[in-house]
């Protein structure tokens, strides 16, 4: 099973907070849990532990699921993030792409050019992506290498 979370840019000072999401009509918010001890132990028994929520306003636009971590680097991959991909027997690594959610699944974006994430074994797969250009599949497979940004810290990066 994957791991459910988000990333937004917060309200008050732009940076990213990580969490659970939740929306209402007005506002949008990154819900942080944390773990808190309320009482030490003791030789009557042991330790106790609440859930501490932190409610953290973020701006909507900024909101991105995340899809998984990178195979080598280990880095997590979100919506809106920007990538690399490499064609499997090509040599040269083609110019960056940007994963977003289409049409019920997950997809890297690169000019008239679509790769889809396919979900195998409760995670999203990154090293075969299905790749089609106007509506028909193509046949390579292709990866995503690496994660470069994002397109609202690095714009510059997808007009290149």
């Amino acid at each position: 099973m994957r791991e459910i979370k988000f990333r937004g840019k917060r309200i008050d000072n732009g940076q990213w907070e990580y969490g659970y999401l939740y929306r209402d009509e007005f506002k949008t918010f990154i819900l942080k849990e944390t773990i808190v001890q309320i009482a030490p132990n003791t030789v009557n028994g042991p330790a106790e532990y609440d859930n501490e929520t932190e409610w953290i306003e973020v701006r909507p636009e900024t909101i991105g699921q995340y899809i998984r971590n990178g195979y080598e680097d280990n880095k997590e991959i979100y919506e809106e993030d920007i990538v690399i991909l490499e064609e499997r027997g090509e040599d040269e690594v083609m110019p960056v792409g940007i994963v977003c959610y289409e049409e019920d699944e997950f997809v890297v974006n690169y000019n008239s050019y679509i790769y889809c994430l396919e979900y195998k074994y409760g995670n999203f797969d990154i090293k075969n992506l299905r790749k089609y250009h106007n509506g028909y599949h193509q046949r390579s497979v292709s990866e995503i290498i690496e994660v470069v940004g994002n397109i609202y810290e690095n714009p510059d990066i997808c007009k290149k």
